[in-house]
C-alpha cells in the first residue's frame, strides 16, 4: 500500500500567516532576554508551536484495505546439499590420511557420478602388497591346520579301536570264565554291570548259584574245571570202593588159606593209594572252588575294569585332541578371514581415494568457520598436494535445481508464520520397515547414507502429501526483475541472537523456492515477502514511520497528531501491519493528521521505522531496532 501525505503547501501557507503575526513580539522578547544577561531557549508545542516546524510531513488517517505481510532479507542456499567427506583412514602414528593428488576446480558444475577428486593411493597400495603376503601365509597355516586335524581324526580312530578291542577281550575273558553269554557285560546298564563284577570278585561260586536260573546255564571255564575235578573224584571214589572190597576179600582168603599174607598186603597198599588219590582230588576241588577259581575270576574282572577305564580315557583323549585340532583349525580360519577383511578394507580404502559426485550440482570447497576467522588448530586447504584427514569435509555439492532462502525473522512476528505441516512419509516408511523385517534389511536401516537416500527418494511424495506453509514472494538481488514464488518450509525451534543487537531474538526461517531459474547460486542475497494474513478490509492505517517504538513495546505506541495548537503526543493501540502501513485499533479517528517525519520533530529521540527500512529488513540508523508486524496481537 502507498503512503498518503497531505499537500505540503497547506501547512506552509498557515505557517507564513502565523509567522507574520508573531515576528515582532518574538524579536522584542529576544532583545529583552539578551539585555538582561540571560540566555534561554523556549520550546513548546502549545499555542502557536506549529509554526516552529514548517518541515513537518503529515498524513491523513483514513480507512483502507491493509495487506498484512512480513518482509525479511535472507541468503540463498540449496535445499539438497551433499557433503563429500574423506573416508580414507589415517595410518598408525600419523594424523593425515593421505594427500590430494587431483581435485576439480571450485565452482565447477558436475553431474552425478562425475570424478571430482583423487587422493594419493601410493601408501595404501604398498600396504596392500604387504597384506597380500600376510593373507597367503594365513592360507598356508589354515591348510596345515586342516591336514593336522585330519591326522588327529585318523589317530583317534586307531586309539579308540585298540581300546575297544582290549575292552571286548577283557569282557570275553570274564564271560568265558564265568560262563555268561557273549556280550552280556557291555550290553548291561553301567550300574548293573558294576554290581555283577563286584559279585564275581567276591564269591564266584555264590554268583553262579544265584544266577544259574537267570542264564539257564553258566558253563564257563570255571564250571569245566569244577566238572573235571568232580569227575575225577567220582572215579577215585569208585576205585577206592573197589580196592576196599578187594582188601576185605583178601583178608578173608588169607584166613581160609587160599592166598598168602603178602598178597593181602598188596591189596591193602592199593587201597591206601586209592584213598590218597581221593583225598588229593577232593582237596583240589576245594582249592578250586575256594581260591583258584576266585583268584582267576578276580584277575579277569580287574583286567576288564582296567580296559573299561582305558577305553573311557581313550574316548576323552580322542575328544580332547579333536577339540584342540578343531580349535586350531578355527583359529587359523578366523585369522585368515581377519587378514582377508584387512585386505578388503585396504581395497575399499584405495577405492575411496577416487571420489565421485554424489549428485549433480555445483562444487564448493569446504572451509570451516574456524578457518574463515583465522582460528582452529588445523588448516583445511583444498588443493593439490595438501594433506587430508579421515572424516574431513572436503567439499559440498548443492543441487542448484532446489534452492531456498534462509531468513531471520523477529520473535515478535514469528508466531504469524506457518511452516509446512509434514506428512512424515519417510519416517513412517522407516518405522514400518523396522517392524516388518521382510520389507527392508535391518542393517540397511542403521546406515545413515541409506536413510538419506531414502528420504530423497520420498521427497516428491513428501511434498505431495504435506500441507504447505504460507506463500511467499522472493526477489533475488542479482535478478531484481525476475520475482520468484515459494512457501515457508521450516522455522527453527530455538531462537538466536540478532547480529547487530544482542537483546533481539530472531528465528531462522527457511523459504523454499518453487520456480527454477538458471544462474541462482548459494550465497546470493534475496528479499522474502511472506503473506501472513488475509487482507484487512476498511481499517484505519498510518505509515509505519509515524509510530514511535518497536515491537518489543507491545501494542501500546505513541504518535504525534497535528492539532490547531500544534503537534500533540497521543497513545494508540496498533494492530496488524506490513512494510508500509500499520493498523490503528484505538486512539485515532478518520481524518486525523499524524506526523510522519518524527525525527524532524524529536531529533535523535525518534525511535521508529521507515518504509525503506522495512523493505530492507534491517534497522535504519538512528531509528531504533523495531521491525514491522503485529507484536500486539495476543
Amino acid at each position: 500500500m502507498n503512503s498518503h501525505s497531505p499537500n505540503p503547501s497547506e501547512p506552509d501557507r498557515a505557517g507564513k500567516k502565523r509567522n507574520s503575526k508573531w515576528v515582532g513580539p518574538a524579536i522584542l522578547l529576544a532583545s529583552v532576554l539578551l539585555v538582561g544577561g540571560g540566555i534561554g531557549i523556549i520550546m513548546t508545542f502549545a499555542g502557536d508551536s506549529k509554526g516552529s516546524h514548517p518541515d513537518l510531513l503529515l498524513h491523513t488517517v483514513k480507512r483502507e484495505t491493509l495487506a498484512v505481510s512480513i518482509i525479511e532479507r535472507g541468503t540463498l542456499e540449496s535445499s539438497e546439499n551433499r557433503d563429500v567427506t574423506c573416508r580414507v583412514k589415517a595410518s598408525k602414528g600419523g594424523n593425515s590420511s593421505t594427500t590430494i593428488k587431483w581435485v576439480i576446480d571450485d565452482g565447477t558444475r558436475v553431474d552425478r557420478g562425475q570424478h571430482i577428486m583423487t587422493l594419493d593411493p601410493a601408501a595404501l597400495e604398498a600396504q596392500r602388497k604387504d597384506q597380500n603376503i600376510v593373507v597367503l601365509n594365513a592360507t598356508a597355516a589354515l591348510i596345515k591346520a586342516a591336514t593336522a586335524s585330519e591326522v588327529v581324526r585318523e589317530d583317534n580312530k586307531k586309539l579308540l579301536l585298540a581300546a575297544e578291542n582290549a575292552l571286548r577281550g577283557a569282557e570275553l575273558d570274564v564271560e568265558k570264565y564265568v560262563g555268561l553269554p557273549r556280550g552280556t557285560l557291555l550290553n548291561m546298564d553301567p550300574e548293573k554291570r558294576a554290581k555283577y563284577i563286584r559279585e564275581i570278585e567276591t564269591d564266584l561260586v555264590q554268583f553262579t548259584a544265584l544266577h544259574r536260573v537267570e542264564y539257564r546255564t553258566l558253563d564257563g571255564e570255571f564250571q569245566q574245571l569244577l566238572d573235571d575235578v568232580s569227575g575225577r573224584i567220582e572215579l577215585a571214589e569208585a576205585e577206592h570202593e573197589q580196592w576196599k572190597d578187594k582188601a576185605a576179600y583178601s583178608q578173608r582168603m588169607v584166613i581160609k588159606g587160599y592166598i598168602t599174607q603178602s598178597q593181602a598186603q598188596a591189596d591193602e597198599s592199593r587201597l591206601s593209594s586209592a584213598n590218597e588219590t581221593l583225598k588229593k582230588l577232593r582237596t583240589e576241588k576245594r582249592l578250586l572252588q575256594t581260591f583258584v577259581a576266585q583268584k582267576t575270576a578276580r584277575g579277569y574282572c580287574s583286567l576288564f575294569k582296567e580296559a573299561e577305564v582305558s577305553f573311557g580315557s581313550a574316548v576323552n583323549q580322542a575328544k580332547a585332541r579333536e577339540k584342540e585340532a578343531a580349535a586350531e583349525l578355527e583359529a587359523r580360519d578366523e585369522t585368515l578371514k581377519q587378514e582377508q577383511r584387512k585386505l578388503h578394507d585396504i581395497d575399499e580404502q584405495i577405492e575411496q581415494c577416487f571420489i565421485y559426485a554424489p549428485q549433480k550440482g555445483l562444487v564448493v570447497y569446504f572451509q570451516p568457520d574456524q578457518s574463515r576467522s583465522g582460528g582452529g588448530s588445523q588448516t583445511s586447504v583444498i588443493a593439490q598436494g595438501e594433506p587430508v584427514r579421515d572424516g574431513q569435509k572436503l567439499m559440498r555439492i548443492p543441487d542448484l535445481d532446489r534452492m531456498q532462502v534462509v531468513a531471520r525473522v523477529h520473535e515478535a512476528t514469528i508466531s504469524r508464520i506457518r511452516p509446512d505441516k509434514s506428512a512424515n512419509v519417510a519416517e513412517r516408511m522407516l518405522a514400518v520397515s523396522l517392524i516388518n523385517r521382510n520389507i527392508l534389511p535391518q542393517l540397511a536401516m542403521l546406515n545413515d547414507e541409506f536413510i538419506g537416500d531414502m528420504r530423497r527418494s520420498y521427497a516428491e511424495m513428501e511434498k505431495e502429501y504435506s500441507e504447505r506453509g504460507q506463500k511467499a514472494r522472493i526477489r533475488v538481488d542479482a535478478f531484481p526483475d525476475k520475482p520468484l514464488t515459494g512457501y515457508v518450509h521450516f522455522i527453527a525451534s530455538v531462537a538466536s541472537q540478532d547480529y547487530f543487537t544482542s537483546d533481539v531474538k530472531v528465528y531462522q526461517t527457511v523459504v523454499s523456492i518453487d520456480d527454477e531459474m538458471p544462474g541462482l547460486r548459494p550465497g546470493m542475497s534475496a528479499e522474502v515477502t511472506i503473506q501472513v494474513e488475509n487482507p484487512l478490509e476498511q481499517v484505519l492505517t498510518v505509515p509505519i514511520q509515524a509510530v514511535l517504538g518497536g515491537p518489543e513495546q507491545g501494542d501500546k505506541r505513541k504518535v504525534y497528531v497535528m492539532t490547531d495548537t500544534g503537534p500533540q503526543e497521543r497513545e494508540v493501540r496498533v494492530g496488524l501491519s506490513n512494510d508500509e502501513k500499520v493498523e490503528i485499533r484505538e486512539g485515532l479517528d478518520e481524518g486525523d493528521r499524524v506526523v510522519t517525519n518524527l525525527k524532524a520533530l524529536l531529533g535523535d529521540k525518534a525511535k521508529t521505522r521507515d518504509a525503506a527500512d522495512a523493505k530492507s529488513g534491517g534497522v535504519a540508523k538512528g531509528k531504533g531496532k523495531g521491525k514491522g508486524g503485529d507484536p500486539a496481537k495476543k
